[in-house]
């Protein structure tokens, strides 16, 4: 079953224009009945003075007088503006002028005491007006994910109802998927249906939230001991590394002295042995003898060097490789960690904005707000709550704290 969501998607789609790939902006409709933007006209242009229908390549056979004389698409506009408000805030940022500075900007807040959209600069400055200070509880932010799906027409969409203008919306139809409904329709396309009023189903829809919000605030207060579990464990990665350097480091300065160690004591006993030939010490042996005794004694000096230059060559291949390892190990770690401590604290963040709306939607008392705003302050408390048991079921500190604890046995 199509869902509203993606009824906005296709009709998005839809009132596209094919010249610029952008939402119809200023539409007018071709001879051939498609539409496109009125700024799009000149792209049309083909081979001179030709222009063509970008959808179905039909020649346009119009001057330019007749062409600027088209009368932009009226009913399109509009059904064009009422998709711009069902959209939510993320998709629809500039849709609404601040309610201080009357600029088109970027809706980042809304206030329900003075049912205003603030811009990104007015927001702070109408917290900390002191004609606003009381308003502080009362605003929200907008700017956040988790409102990613309110749309415009929750917060400003009148009570009055669209079939009986004469009437408020009044009640809720529970037969209905909970529609707001005015007398009339009560006993009108609604008769028979179970109801009721704006104040028992906002009250309702108040406790609930409250209790979800009770719950994930002690879901939260574990949650926050996974973040410094986290922290506590980064340490502890610091602390692993830098005595594992300090260990790499060490093995390499003992290796590298037993290699120069072994290395001098035969060049010594090398050099004490050509030295007694030398002197004539040694007159047992012919001197075809002595020399070829110095050939040998050369050749073994020569074997003792290139290998010393292998082992050295060795040692410092693996203190590189270890050193490298040890790093390599040590970010990973980190990259891991921090990702982990991240979406702890933008968990945490969108829990104290949902709180705060939640506090602001309560202090302001609007029971009409109530019944249309709240479910999606729901919808965030459950999408935080899911996002947390996922996480947590994931095992991923749990699988850090596992490979720390290896190597710390191991070590």
């Amino acid at each position: 079953m199509a869902t509203n969501v993606d009824l906005i998607d296709g009709l998005s789609c839809v009132l596209q224009c094919k010249v610029c790939a952008k939402q119809l902006e200023d539409p007018i409709m071709l001879p051939c009945s498609h539409r496109l933007c009125r700024g799009c006209l000149p792209d049309l242009t083909r081979n001179g003075q030709e222009r063509y229908c970008p959808n179905c390549r039909q020649k346009v056979e119009l001057t330019d007088e007749e062409i600027n004389q088209f009368k932009s698409d009226v009913l399109l506009m509009n059904i064009i503006e009422c998709l711009k408000k069902s959209k939510p805030f993320k998709e629809n940022d500039r849709s609404r002028a601040c309610g201080l500075c009357s600029a088109q900007d970027i809706v980042a807040g809304y206030c329900f005491k003075c049912e205003n959209y603030f811009c990104k600069t007015c927001c702070p400055d109408h917290n900390s007006n002191e004609k606003f200070r009381d308003h502080t509880n009362s605003t929200v932010n907008l700017s956040d994910e988790i409102f990613g799906k309110i749309n415009i027409y929750k917060l400003t969409h009148s009570r009055r109802c669209k079939h009986h203008l004469e009437n408020f919306l009044d009640e809720i139809c529970m037969k209905c998927n909970d529609v707001p409904i005015c007398i009339t329709c009560r006993y009108g396309d609604h008769v028979g249906h179970k109801t009721k009023d704006i104040k028992t189903k906002g009250q309702e829809n108040v406790d609930r939230v409250k209790e979800e919000m009770e719950a994930l605030s002690e879901k939260m207060e574990k949650f926050y001991c996974r973040i410094g579990s986290a922290r506590l464990l980064k340490e502890d990665v610091d602390r692993l590394a830098s005595e594992r350097e300090e260990e790499i480091k060490s093995l390499f300065t003992e290796g590298t002295k037993t290699v120069e160690t072994d290395f001098k004591n035969t060049t010594e006993t090398v050099e004490a042995m050509r030295s007694k030939i030398s002197r004539g010490e040694m007159n047992h042996l012919g001197k075809e003898e002595c020399e070829v005794k110095l050939s040998e004694i050369n050749q073994a000096l020569k074997k003792c060097r290139e290998k010393c230059k292998i082992q050295l060559k060795r040692l410092w291949q693996k203190y590189s490789d270890d050193l490298s390892k040890n790093e390599a190990d040590k970010k990973e770690k980190h990259k891991r960690l921090a990702h982990v401590m991240e979406h702890g604290w933008v968990t945490e963040r969108r829990w104290r904005i949902v709180a705060a709306a939640l506090s602001a939607l309560i202090d302001w008392d609007n029971y009409w707000l109530m019944v249309t705003f709240l479910p999606d302050l729901s919808s965030a408390i459950k999408a935080i709550n899911d996002d947390i048991d996922r996480k947590q079921e994931s095992g991923d500190l749990e699988a850090i704290q596992d490979s720390f604890n290896s190597n710390v046995a191991l070590k």
